[in-house]
């Protein structure tokens, strides 16, 4: 039998669990670590600057997207490219996401098609530093083996 992945992340680091119906057992695939996320914003030394519509003068802009941003987005990347290979090789049928909310949309956004039609519950919680233990028991009862509808949490 198919087991079902959990994967539990936030922006710094992710556990990746694979959860066998029949017998229950779970164990950890894989751990992540984004250690990029855990820094400060870097410091620029000056704003970027763009030139003014009218005339020759030049003004600062604010960046369009933060560095923080960009490194959750590229952490999230590299997760969805695991468990797109994960779902090529026919390793899980079912897909938990445990992840704080705001992480969870930028996942969600990364994930094609084919993996998100996996996903069977999406849990807006931050448990990456929980015993397994205390995962499962935020997980519903047969949560995996029972399709939830779920949408993506709003931004």
């Amino acid at each position: 039998m198919v087991p079902t992945w959990v994967l539990v992340a936030d922006g710094a680091r992710a556990r990746l669990l694979a959860l066998d119906k029949a017998t229950h057992a779970v164990a950890e695939i894989e751990d992540f670590a984004n250690p990029d996320a855990r820094g400060r914003e870097p410091a620029r030394d000056r704003p970027p600057r763009t030139h003014d519509r009218l005339g020759d003068s030049r003004h600062a802009i604010e960046a369009h997207t933060s560095e923080r941003e960009k490194v959750l987005k590229a952490f999230a990347r590299e997760l969805t490219a695991v468990l797109q290979r994960g779902h090529a090789d026919h390793r899980y049928d079912d897909l938990i996401l445990v992840a704080p909310p705001h992480f969870l949309g930028t996942l969600n956004a990364e994930l094609d098609a084919q993996v998100r039609d996996c996903v069977s519950l999406a849990l807006p919680k931050d448990l990456t530093s929980a015993d397994t233990r205390v995962i499962l028991e935020h997980l519903p009862s047969g949560s995996a083996s029972t399709r939830h509808s779920w949408s993506p949490p709003a931004r």
